[in-house]
């Protein structure tokens, strides 16, 4: 089934917008399904390379689906499970995640830049080398989440929680973690400028050899 175009087709609209759907384990690798409508089960199915842009995923479940390097730009995704899925370099520009079920997701170099996360659940995600500039994660949750040389420049994390997070050798240029919770988050090597940690908890961050610490702001910081 893999390779095929259903992009904005009746049938597709059909097929794929029923809450009732079970296509646990198919394979839509390097499918156009850009601009549709997708719920049901879709566990473990492949969309590995799969063109899904602008598609909305609602009311599904993608636990350990393949998305890896997928086309996910400006795609809209509510009240869907994303569970242990696999998005290695998959590119999710300008997506709607806000409040998804992201735990344990792959997520290593993908594209993430302007993408709404507000309230998202992505603890022990792997992001490593993710791009998130200018995303918006205002209180998502990151804990245990490997941010290991992502680009978080500009990125707000107002709220965030990120207890026990990796984020060495990140790009914190620009980044907001107002009233974060950083309890022993990780941040040798990371690049901090002009980042504000105002009324941050940073009880037990380990800065490392943190490179460029200048114009960043730590007012009224919780150390305990």
């Amino acid at each position: 089934m893999n390779n095929i175009n259903l992009s904005n087709s009746g049938l597709a609209l059909f097929v794929f917008s029923s809450r009732y759907n079970n296509f646990s384990g198919q394979d839509f690798s390097e499918s156009n399904l850009s601009g549709l409508e997708l719920s049901g089960d879709f566990t473990n199915t492949n969309f590995t390379n799969a063109n899904l842009e602008g598609a909305t995923f609602y009311g599904a479940n993608f636990d350990g689906a393949k998305l890896e390097g997928a086309n996910l730009r400006d795609t809209t995704i509510r009240h869907t499970s994303l569970r242990g899925t696999i998005l290695r370099g998959a590119d999710l520009a300008g997506a709607y995640l806000r409040k998804a079920d992201l735990r344990n997701a792959y997520l290593n170099t993908a594209n993430l830049e302007s993408t709404d996360l507000r309230g998202t659940d992505l603890r022990g995600a792997k992001l490593r080398g993710a791009i998130l500039y200018n995303a918006y994660l205002t209180k998502a949750n990151l804990r245990d989440a490997d941010l290991t040389g992502a680009y978080l420049g500009r990125t707000n994390l107002r709220d965030a929680y990120l207890t026990d997070a990796n984020l060495t050798n990140a790009n914190l240029i620009g980044a907001n973690f107002t009233r974060a919770n950083l309890t022993r988050v990780v941040l040798k090597d990371a690049k901090i400028v002009a980042t504000n940690f105002t009324r941050a908890n940073i009880t037990g961050m380990d800065l490392g050899t943190a490179l460029c610490i200048t114009n960043t702001n730590f007012t009224n910081v919780i150390t305990n």
